[in-house]
This record gives structure tokens, sequence and C-alpha cells, in this order.
């Protein structure tokens, strides 16, 4: 059990899929101008990237790697991720259609993003089995939904800050995002 938390807590604060390893960095400083707006983002990559990190995996050593076909899990993994992600969008727009129209395009652009894809390369390189990969990806879920929520509430707050005028903009967001790294880094010695 000891084992399982510390695999959450390492794929969700100390190698955080966006500070870390610069996975899905568009969605972090695109879509991070509001917390509702982040949040539900949050939400729907975080399902994306649990869901397709599984079914990546089950595909990759059921299917691919006994069939000799190792090359062809960049295609399969971004197949099997927009399919879902489309499915998933269907869902949503029957019971959230507000929160559709707020996000458009974002939300089907989810399927393609680089933390989506990059959680099941990650999996299947580093030869974890179905329990270890199965808790690692519900960490990157839950770390990249968490910093993106983070990041919308300190860009918020900014907003209303008096901050000098060469470090408006993308600059306090490159900074402030440094300093959640470093802060996530803290996390590394109880892991």
């Amino acid at each position: 059990m000891a084992e399982f938390l510390s695999i959450v807590v390492g794929a969700a604060l100390v190698n955080n899929l966006v500070l870390v390893q610069v996975l899905g960095v568009s969605f972090f400083f695109s879509n991070t101008n509001k917390i509702q707006n982040a949040a539900s983002l949050g939400l729907l990559s975080g399902g994306v990237i649990y869901c397709s990190s599984l079914l990546n995996f089950l595909v990759f050593r059921v299917i691919l790697t006994p069939l000799g076909l190792q090359f062809l899990q960049l295609l399969a993994f971004v197949f099997i991720s927009s399919c879902l992600t489309c499915v998933l969008i269907i869902r949503l727009k029957k019971h959230f259609p507000f929160s559709f129209r707020r996000h458009g395009l974002s939300m089907l652009m989810v399927g393609g993003n680089s933390a989506v894809i990059g959680v099941s390369l990650l999996i299947n390189n580093t030869n974890m089995g179905f329990s270890e990969s199965f808790v690692y990806s519900l960490g990157a879920a839950s770390g990249f939904a968490l910093v993106l929520v983070l990041f919308a509430a300190l860009r918020e707050r900014l907003e209303t800050s008096d901050v000098p005028l060469p470090f408006k903009g993308l600059a306090v967001d490159l900074i402030s995002a440094g300093l959640i790294a470093m802060a996530f880094l803290g996390f590394a010695g109880i892991v």
C-alpha cells in the first residue's frame, strides 16, 4: 500500500506532467484564465489521461506486443485517446451543454494533448505492471488537474496584483510556473 501511495504522490507532485516533464503545457497556459474553466478542462483531461492510459496499456501489451507491432504504439495511442475523448464529449454534451459551449474546441483537442499521449508512453517505456500503471495514471491525471486549477487561481490573483510592467503577461506566468515546480519538488523527500 505504501508503494502505491508513493507512486501516486510521485506522479502527481514530484514528477508532475506539466511542471517537471513539460507535457500538456499548451493547456497549462491557454486554459487557465478562470478557475471554473480550468477545473472543467482539468477533470476532462484527467479522465481522458486515466482511461486512455489504461486502454493504451492493454492494447500495447495484449495486441501490439504479441504481434510484434510495437512501432505502431504512438499511432494506436493517438487513435484510442482521440476516440475516447469523442465518446466523453458526446456524454458531456448531453449532461453539461453550457460547459461544452464555453470550451468548444479546447475539449476536442484533449485527445491529442501531449500529456494524454505522454502518460501512455511513459507507462509502456518503464515496463510497469497493470497495478502500477493503474496507480501511476491516477496520480498523473490528478496532478495534471491540480496544476491547472492551482495555476488558474494564481493567474486570477495576478490580474489584480500590482505586477511591474516588464513582468506582466507571459513573463510572470513563466516565473510563477517555475516557483510552483520548485515547490512541488519539495515533496520529493516524502516519496
